[in-house]
């Protein structure tokens, strides 16, 4: 857990403010503080999850570290970044129906520790996209990442992004910004964005419009999940 803030997205993270509950009035994670690390741990987690993979003959989707990034630009982190690549690959190679994806906001630093270390076979590569300055400076370096599945997450969707690149890219998730202080949506950034991978034959994924929804600012239910009036959860 931890992480630094690098661009507007990062603004209402939800990660840094779980942290903040779980330490209140002390030391977080965030900024300058020290990580908590726990690879071992998740390494042996990822395993149990591969075993039952294995028995129930089904995929198993796994996010990695959403309490932070793991392609964070610190010295200390690479050693157990190591650890952590070393159980991937192995486990990409043993039993491919372990899916790993791995989201980041610095695809750059992804890109070349993939050059250097390799890419896990079964791993999925995804960048968070919040708006078209994010689309412009990540998307080129997602797609110098070997995975066989690239996808992006427009969340929070902070303006409009037309013409994104989908040329390389598998899958895409939108949603507005979650929490206290989020901020709106507009409906039609995400109508666009879905309209452009329905062209492109991408499958989109609508998680919904965030705690600020814009229409007289309605609290979330299961209407707010809705995009003109039916549940997007398109998957590769």
């Amino acid at each position: 857990a931890g992480c630094r803030r690098v661009s507007d997205g990062c603004r209402h993270c939800y990660a840094e403010a779980i942290d903040r509950r779980f330490h209140p009035g002390g030391a977080t994670h965030w900024g300058a503080s020290p990580r908590l690390l726990r690879v071992e741990k998740a390494i042996a987690e990822l395993e149990a999850i591969a075993r039952k993979g294995a028995r129930e003959g089904r995929l198993r989707r796994v996010l990695l570290m959403s309490m932070g990034d793991v392609f964070e630009e610190a010295p200390e982190l690479r050693a157990p970044r190591l650890l952590l690549w070393d159980a991937l690959c192995r486990l990409g190679g043993e039993n491919p129906r372990l899916i790993p994806m791995i989201l980041t906001k610095r695809p750059t630093h992804m890109a070349a520790w993939a050059k250097e270390r390799g890419w896990p076979a079964s791993a999925w590569a995804g960048a968070s996209v919040e708006d078209r300055d994010a689309a412009d400076e990540r998307i080129p370096s997602l797609l110098r990442v070997p995975a066989t599945v690239r996808f992006l997450s427009c969340e929070p969707l902070l303006g409009a992004i037309p013409a994104l690149p989908l040329k390389g890219i598998r899958w895409v998730l939108c949603g507005g910004e979650n929490g206290p202080e989020a901020r709106p949506m507009g409906a039609w950034w995400a109508r666009s964005l879905r309209d452009q991978c329905r062209r492109a034959a991408v499958p989109f994924y609508y998680k919904g419009h965030g705690s600020y929804f814009e229409r007289k600012g309605a609290r979330r239910n299961s209407e707010c999940r809705k995009l003109d009036g039916r549940f997007w959860m398109e998957t590769p």
